[in-house]
């Protein structure tokens, strides 16, 4: 067989597993559904050996398969907020290294260093919601944190240079100028000292 056959064979077969995903009515469609159309960056949201996946048709397809799996036969997922940043754990709460599991290598790493003779300790929340809350606790997550970059970047280079950097957020309005002007201007006095 045509190796290009095989790979747009398989690929077409995922993309119509992702959409009996998102058609079908269950407690992660609308999850499905986020995940193929958020703009956020999968590195934020997943566990750093997960977020690759969302790159092409086959992966998204066997990251739907094991949240699937996880939400309706082990239990091995869990909702979590690490510093108020929610994230998608293959875990269960209970686990012995769980959280070896929620924080990225570079979180861990800084838990191990002693800075101004202190320990950095993340905050871990577990969140008690089906697989469909996610997205809005992302999203609503998401909005706040580029509203604050929005506003640094608007104090540092200027309004116009803001919105034309952050349009390409689908959460982005441009009421944010007014919405974070008391912000803006913060940075704005900070970057003109």
């Amino acid at each position: 067989m045509n190796k290009f056959k095989a790979f747009k064979k398989v690929y077409e077969e995922a993309v119509e597993s992702i959409k009996r995903f998102i058609d079908d009515p269950s407690d992660m469609n609308e999850l499905a559904a986020w995940l193929m159309t958020t703009d956020a960056n999968p590195y934020s949201y997943l566990q750093e050996c997960y977020a690759d996946r969302m790159s092409t048709a086959e992966g998204c397809d066997g990251l739907l398969a094991i949240i699937h799996h996880a939400v309706y036969d082990d239990g091995n997922i869990t909702f979590v907020k690490v510093d108020n940043q929610p994230r998608i754990v293959f875990a269960h709460k209970h686990d012995d290294n769980f959280r070896k599991l929620v924080l990225y290598v570079q979180e861990q790493e800084i838990e191990k260093r002693l800075i101004f003779g202190k320990t950095r300790q993340y905050e871990l929340e577990i969140l008690d919601i089906k697989p469909n809350d996610f997205p809005k606790i992302y999203n609503d997550y998401q909005l706040k944190e580029l509203q604050k970059c929005f506003s640094c970047s608007a104090g540092r280079n200027g309004i116009d240079f803001a919105v034309e950097n952050y349009k390409k957020y689908a959460c982005f309005s441009e009421d944010w100028v007014e919405i974070c002007a008391d912000e803006i201007a913060k940075w704005t006095i900070f970057y003109n000292r």
